[in-house]
């Protein structure tokens, strides 16, 4: 954690990797989404100017993907128009949808909230789902590994022996 905010290369590295790994990276992501949308929701309700929100949120996503698929907005933003234009259609449908909606009726602010904890809520949900998974995985990864040496090692001694057999018999002098 402390290499990624020294040097945001790794962060460029590390998180496309991590976005792969089933059930973990879509977890990180969500958690992304969640401190994007709680940060620009926060900073906006607060009478922080939308280029400035948009920007720190941005930088406060915490994932590397996440802010490539968001940075769109601060572009868009700085031309003139709505947050949601620059955003890669990438994200997720009701991301994009509840954003425009947010900026439709001018509720961004408390839309934002609401993304913000459905997106924590989805994280949590996923990660507890690892923490039900991970050890069942590793206990069966264990019991094969077992299950294959004691097969190994069976294998292996009747192969002496068998070696062993024709090894006497060839060298016997009673042969």
């Amino acid at each position: 954690i402390l290499l990624r905010k020294k040097v945001p290369a790794v962060g460029f590295m590390f998180d496309p990797f991590v976005g792969i790994i089933p059930l973990l990276g879509k977890a990180i992501k969500q958690c992304a989404l969640s401190r994007y949308c709680q940060v620009f929701g926060t900073l906006l309700k607060s009478g922080v100017p939308i280029i400035e929100c948009t920007e720190t949120a941005t930088e406060l996503a915490g994932n590397a993907v996440i802010a490539g698929l968001v940075k769109g907005g601060i572009a868009s933003v700085k031309a003139g128009k709505s947050v949601s234009d620059g955003f890669s259609r990438a994200l997720p449908s009701m991301f994009l949808e509840s954003w425009y909606v947010g900026e439709e009726t001018g509720e961004l602010a408390e839309s934002a909230q609401r993304l913000a904890k459905a997106f924590a809520d989805k994280a949590e949900y996923m990660f507890m789902q690892l923490s039900i998974w991970i050890p069942r995985l590793l206990y069966a990864l264990v019991s094969l590994m077992l299950i294959y040496m004691i097969l190994g090692g069976a294998i292996g001694r009747s192969e002496e022996r068998r070696v062993g057999k024709e090894c006497r018999s060839r060298w016997s002098p009673y042969h």
